[in-house]
């Protein structure tokens, strides 16, 4: 809460900061979760516990994204928080899903939908040969380039 107000109403005047942290979930629930990312997590440490100290799932989103900004991406959201994704999305053809999925892929254990469009073909057997370390899996969509 603030001390100002707005000399027209009288009301006090909000930060965006002061909004509760469900909202900020409700926010970053709209965005793909790159994009969240990208806009709020170096914004100061509240944020950072936002996305790292959640208990809400997680839907990763891996579509238009460069290698190197997928790297930060995965050091800092997609590696920390595997307990919590729910949904995995990569649709990128310049990222190996292997390289991405493999060392993560027994900590997926609330993954329910993964979906891998425009992969080469000789990536889907190595995936395919994966899935049983994901107990939850319930939808699963391959489409290849």
């Amino acid at each position: 809460t603030t001390n100002e107000t707005n000399s027209s109403s009288k009301e006090p005047i909000t930060t965006f900061e002061d909004l509760s942290n469900e909202l900020f979930y409700e926010i970053f629930d709209c965005l793909i979760d790159y994009h969240a990312f990208e806009a709020f997590y170096h914004l100061n440490h509240r944020f950072q516990n936002l996305f790292l100290h959640s208990n809400l799932p997680t839907k990763i989103n891996v579509s238009e994204i460069s290698i190197s900004k997928l790297e930060y991406y995965s050091t800092h959201i997609i590696e920390p928080c595997t307990h919590r994704i729910k949904s995995f999305r990569l649709s990128n053809p310049c990222i190996d899903p292997c390289l991405l999925l493999f060392p993560i892929t027994k900590y997926l254990t609330q993954l329910t939908t993964l979906i891998l469009n425009k992969i080469e073909a000789n990536h889907i057997e190595p995936i395919v040969n994966r899935l049983s370390y994901l107990p939850v899996l319930s939808s699963l969509t391959i489409i290849s380039i």
